[in-house]
């Protein structure tokens, strides 16, 4: 079993290099595609800065919710909706909600991840 476990690792490394070595990446057209969404893919964001500023998590949850229903069934941005509530408008400014609202200060929760990762492979490396 071990064997072909190898030879499997060694395919899938293999397919995923050349696919990753074809890649091509189109930064403005990525852009675009994000705009297209009116800030409803950065929901989460504003979701965990309610929370860390002391909204309850499911009560942030229900509002994102809501706001991002409200903001698909008028076709607007979302950060229209938001500055729109005051149970948000009281933990997060106008100005701080552009911030959360901009993907590329995002990254969600990658940085945790790869450090629990790090920190489990740390042992294999010595």
């Amino acid at each position: 079993m071990l064997p072909e476990t190898f030879l499997l690792m060694d395919e899938m490394l293999a397919t995923a290099i050349f696919v990753l070595s074809k890649l091509n990446v189109f930064p403005e057209q990525m852009k675009k595609n994000l705009e297209m969404t009116k800030g409803l893919n950065m929901a989460e964001a504003v979701m965990v800065e309610l929370t860390r500023r002391g909204m309850n998590r499911q009560e942030a949850h229900a509002m994102l919710r809501r706001c991002s229903a409200a903001a698909i069934a008028s076709d607007r941005p979302l950060l229209d909706v938001l500055v729109k509530e005051p149970e948000i408008t009281k933990f997060i400014s106008k100005e701080e909600l552009e911030g959360l609202l901009e993907p590329s200060r995002y990254l969600g929760n990658a940085a945790a991840i790869v450090e629990k990762v790090v920190k489990e492979l740390e042992p294999l490396a010595k």
